[in-house]
């Protein structure tokens, strides 16, 4: 006979998602809550239903919290009224700050969506290669300059 269940999901799992549409981490809801994040994601591993009320929740979350950086950065409430409060350099440093952090939040949680990468793709082989745009610009400017070289143009600068 099957253990009872500690806690009741069918109540819990749409309070969570409601959370996490909100853009709260799930560490901190489990925490606020008093369950185990362990149990939650067994609960999204067995569960397809679950797993994605839970994907769909995330993905309004980091929707919302991008919504939230943009008034953020062009000094609007979240009812996009102007904020009536003093720009002191303190404050506007600090959601500069805030800005920053919720942008690489987003682009390390969801980075088919928010991430600054490029994906490449050989069509001849199944490996795919996943670049960050500083290394792209590094192979870019080796093959600028192994073209010139064998060319005999010299550098690309035309030197």
């Amino acid at each position: 006979m099957a253990a009872p269940r500690q806690y009741d999901r069918d109540s819990m799992v749409p309070a969570i998602c409601e959370r996490l549409a909100t853009g709260e981490p799930l560490t901190v809801i489990c925490w606020d809550m008093g369950i185990a994040r362990r149990t939650v994601n067994k609960w999204r591993e067995t569960d397809p239903e679950i797993a994605a009320q839970f994907d769909e929740a995330r993905d309004v979350g980091y929707d919302k919290l991008a919504w939230r950086t943009h008034l953020r950065s062009r000094n609007l409430n979240e009812d996009g009224t102007p904020r009536m409060d003093k720009d002191t350099t303190t404050r506007v440093l600090r959601d500069r700050l805030a800005c920053e952090v919720d942008e690489k939040l987003r682009a390390k949680w969801d980075p088919r969506r928010y991430s600054e990468r490029t994906v490449t793709e050989n069509t001849n082989h199944t490996t795919v290669e996943i670049v960050d745009t500083d290394e792209m610009d590094r192979r870019l400017d080796r093959a600028i300059a192994a073209a010139c070289a064998a060319s005999g143009a010299g550098k690309p600068d035309g030197t």
